[in-house]
């Protein structure tokens, strides 16, 4: 890390780079990071690297026209380690084929604790041992991600340097030995190809300001070099060797006693298109006689004050400059964020599946790390409620056909006797919700509310619903979206969803009041809404799994404890529950996490299959079409039920297990079966309809 050189600074004619020179062009497909940290908070300032930071960013924008979106600003607070390189690579992206992804970076530098690598030095970077690194950048890594810009030239400005002193030879972190090794730091710097560095001076040398001037010398001269001064042929174009030479040789002139040679590794590569008119440079042998009589005659009073009035003049300009820049890139970030919310409300208006919900959750993520923010985020959020409100079950993820090999292998752990594997093809494609039914959905369509853990919410799952209530659901479902009903029921008594909840004591198993005498099915050709068949529920939970669950082999450690199962369900093992009305479970044993109460969750807050579903496993077990028989089934879209239900004698299957079970009950092979006119606080359902 280097403390630019302290000492009085004087009043010299240099030429004054904050106002950009008339438009160039040439960097419509570039992309930019400018840093310049100025204020640090634990170590010394660095005066004048905002202001060449900002002359940087007004070339840039204005005189190459690199778009004002691809171009960050990062002042002071904002140059930290996570949004230094946030940014670039942000900027690596955005950098089109041809173009010039640059960096510029105007601050303190160190070695890092192997000698072998520099550290950027980030603004809050501590004076210690410990967090110093950790809040500063490496070199090596920061270059090597510009030089994942495909077809991009990358162009690294480093005003910095890698001693780890300061300008009298003195540790800058105090009680450390920051050890700087230049064969090390000078190889590090080559073996990043692609990416050409302009460095402000060897890595044991110091980094100084401009003689006469309260500001860093080499990013100063280089910028004034890419402006036309540097241009050594006369050639009209100004390349990275000239602009490095052009500010050693200012530096050997003018700042004599001072050990700081600017180089170049990399391709020497042109930085400016063809000047139309190359800018007039300073005149070095006036600055040095200047300079030299500026010396001479000391620091009088009156010197003093009009230095302070420069400075004064010079912040003010600084700060006008700094808030029109801001009040640019604001317009800009606003504008593209606009634009990729006009995208998002069309696409979400258009999807009929779960994507619309990751459309809106990708778009809070992209520009949540932006440091201007999201102005969209409120209405995202929003939207993403109304969402979630609807509630993410009644997204229709489509299934297409396919087969599988039902069943489970002799060796998984927690197999039982009727998962014999056997091969079968699911032939039609078919719609399946993306969760299960949720109480707001329910008493939306029915009117009432069967579930025992109505304070869950109304974005849990139903449950307390029987085979019968489910299937008059997906009746009533069916004829309010304008489709042909499914089920033919018959003789029915009774209100669905009724029966249970408040009034009997075992909510494990209760009989709803709701019974049909016969039910026949349509087919599964029939275009209304349905439960999907065993099969169907498999190869859909499955989306291409062949393990014991989608995510992967399922160890079990305990009874309740398979570590597998928690990104992807809730089950007995981690279902703790808060809310009134949730079941004691402190004396489950073999739990993975401990709990007090618990009880299903809301919907669609584990890890979804490849498919977008999500709740397959877990949360609530789920009713399927067919019966317990396992008689008729076939290779091809196998279904195991009679025309007519036997309401004294009627099992359905369901699948996927539930909030309550063992870890050997929540895996894909895993077949149950409860009483048709049963309902129990651990089943609910989904809806299926077949793609005509």
């Amino acid at each position: 890390m280097c403390l630019l050189w302290a000492g009085a600074a004087v009043a010299g004619p240099w030429p004054d780079l904050d106002a950009p020179p008339p438009t160039l062009g040439g960097g419509e497909h570039d992309a930019a990071v400018v840093v310049g940290v100025e204020d640090y908070a634990f170590l010394a300032d660095v005066p004048g690297a905002g202001r060449n930071a900002r002359a940087w960013y007004e070339y840039l924008v204005r005189t190459r026209k690199v778009p004002v979106g691809h171009v960050s600003l990062l002042l002071d607070r904002a140059g930290t380690n996570t949004k230094v390189r946030r940014a670039v690579a942000e900027a690596a992206a955005q950098v089109r084929p041809g173009g010039t992804l640059w960096f510029v970076f105007i601050g303190h530098g160190a070695p890092a604790k192997d000698g072998g690598d520099g550290l950027l030095v980030g603004v809050d970077a501590q004076v210690d041992d410990v967090d110093f690194s950790s809040r500063s950048v490496s070199r090596r890594d920061l270059l090597a991600e510009m030089a994942r810009a495909r077809g991009a030239r990358p162009v690294a400005v480093l005003d910095t340097c890698f001693s780890g002193l300061d300008g009298e030879s003195r540790p800058l972190v105090p009680g450390t030995q920051l050890v700087v090794n230049p064969e090390a730091l000078r190889a590090g710097l080559a073996g990043v190809a692609g990416v050409t560095v302009l460095s402000a001076g060897r890595a044991d040398e110091i980094a100084g300001p401009l003689p006469g001037e309260a500001r860093p010398a080499f990013s100063y001269l280089v910028l004034g070099a890419l402006r036309g001064w540097g241009d050594a042929d006369g050639d009209g174009r100004v390349t990275a060797r000239e602009a490095a030479d052009y500010a050693g040789t200012a530096l050997r002139l003018l700042a004599k006693g001072r050990s700081q040679r600017p180089g170049v590794s990399g391709e020497d590569a042109p930085l400016t298109p063809k000047l139309a008119t190359a800018e007039a440079g300073p005149d070095l042998a006036g600055l040095v006689v200047a300079l030299a009589g500026a010396t001479s005659r000391g620091e009088g009073f009156a010197n003093e004050l009009a230095e302070l009035e420069r400075a004064a003049r010079a912040r003010e300009a600084a700060e006008k400059l700094e808030l029109e820049a801001r009040g640019r890139a604001v317009e800009a970030h606003r504008r593209r964020v606009d634009d990729d919310w006009a995208l998002l409300e069309r696409f979400v208006a258009a999807s009929k599946g779960p994507e619309a919900v990751r459309a809106v959750e990708a778009f809070l993520a992209k520009h949540a790390a932006h440091p201007l923010g999201n102005p969209r985020a409120k209405d995202a959020e929003e939207l993403l409620r109304r969402m979630q409100a609807r509630n993410v079950s009644r997204v229709l993820v489509r299934i297409a056909p396919g087969a599988i090999t039902m069943g489970s292998p002799a060796d998984e752990p927690g197999r039982d006797g009727d998962e014999e594997a056997r091969r079968v093809r699911i032939t039609r494609p078919f719609w399946l919700q993306a969760s299960e039914v949720t109480q707001r959905e329910w008493k939306t369509l029915m009117g009432n509310n069967p579930a025992y853990f109505r304070e869950c919410g109304d974005d849990c799952p139903v449950e307390s619903v029987t085979w019968y209530d489910a299937v008059a659901y997906l009746n009533a479902l069916s004829r309010r979206e304008g489709l042909p009903e499914c089920y033919a029921l018959s003789e029915c008594k009774g209100t669905p969803g009724t029966g249970c909840w408040p009034g009997q004591d075992a909510p494990n198993a209760c009989w709803g009041e709701y019974r049909c005498e016969g039910v026949r099915f349509a087919g599964l050709d029939c275009p209304g809404y349905r439960l999907p068949t065993e099969a169907e529920w498999e190869y859909a939970a499955r989306a291409g799994a062949t393990t014991a669950t989608y995510a992967g082999a399922m160890p079990i450690l305990g009874a309740k404890n398979a570590p597998a199962l928690d990104p992807i369900a809730w089950y007995g093992g981690n279902s703790g529950a808060t809310y009134a009305g949730a079941v004691d479970c402190s004396g489950w044993a073999q739990r993975q996490v401990a709990a007090a109460t618990c009880g299903p969750q809301p919907v669609g807050r584990k890890r979804a299959n490849a498919w977008g579903l999500a709740d397959m496993l877990g949360n609530v077990a789920e009713w399927t079409a067919d019966d317990s028989l396992d008689v008729g089934l076939g290779a091809d879209d196998p279904f195991s039920v009679g025309d007519e239900a036997r309401p004294d004698d009627d099992w359905r299957r369901i699948r996927g297990g539930d909030w309550r079970l063992d870890a050997k009950g929540v895996r894909l092979a895993y077949r149950n079966r409860f009483r048709a006119d049963a309902a129990s606080f651990s089943v609910g359902f989904r809806a299926a309809r077949t793609i005509r």
